[in-house]
């Protein structure tokens, strides 16, 4: 689904309504992208979005709020221009209910998603649904795409791909083991024993 999403995004266009209602998977893993009818072309000039107070969540009109409110994100309920960012915002809610089987959050309507914006607090897909036995790599995943601030997540959907795949092909994950400092002298000590004949 990335890779196709990072396809249209390559042909200089947004999607702006990625759900699961809008994914096709085929008998043969072959991805389709439905309901390009809200599509944008990226930094469009003429992108005029108007936002519509819809009490339907998971309905997208024509003309009306562009997305679908359990997939949007934040920045587009304060009324700014879709961009990359916001669709892997969509893309990260979409793992999120691949890995939890529920959306990040219920989301009224969008009147009620803007007066409570800076009080939305996403639950991990590990805590929200412990009994699934979600591995960490893919939690931090999806929560680095739905981050609030649009500068924490990905810088594109090619990077996010590449974590993806770092999962999928088993590739270990660096972990700090300690802090060193250059000044401290039991750091440079060498801490095996060696035997010597």
């Amino acid at each position: 689904v990335c890779e196709a999403i990072s396809y249209i995004h390559s042909k200089n266009i947004l999607h702006r309504d990625i759900k699961p209602d809008n994914i096709i998977i085929g008998k043969y893993a072959e991805v389709l992208i439905l309901d390009l009818g809200i599509a944008k072309k990226i930094d469009d000039p003429e992108d005029k979005d108007i936002v519509d107070l819809e009490d339907k969540a998971d309905i997208t009109k024509p003309g009306k709020a562009a997305g679908t409110l359990a997939f949007l994100a934040p920045e587009r309920a304060k009324g700014e221009k879709s961009s990359i960012s916001s669709e892997i915002y969509s893309l990260g809610g979409l793992l999120y209910q691949i890995l939890t089987l529920e959306i990040p959050s219920k989301r009224k309507n969008l009147e009620t998603f803007k007066k409570l914006l800076n009080k939305e607090k996403i639950i991990p897909p590990t805590i929200r649904a412990p009994m699934r036995d979600i591995p960490k790599k893919l939690n931090d995943i999806s929560m680095k795409c739905l981050s609030f601030l649009k500068e924490d997540r990905y810088d594109s959907v090619d990077e996010l791909i590449l974590d993806i795949k770092d999962y999928i092909e088993g590739k270990p994950e660096w972990v700090k083991a300690a802090n060193l400092d250059v000044f401290k002298e039991s750091d440079w000590q060498f801490k095996e024993n060696v035997l010597i004949s």
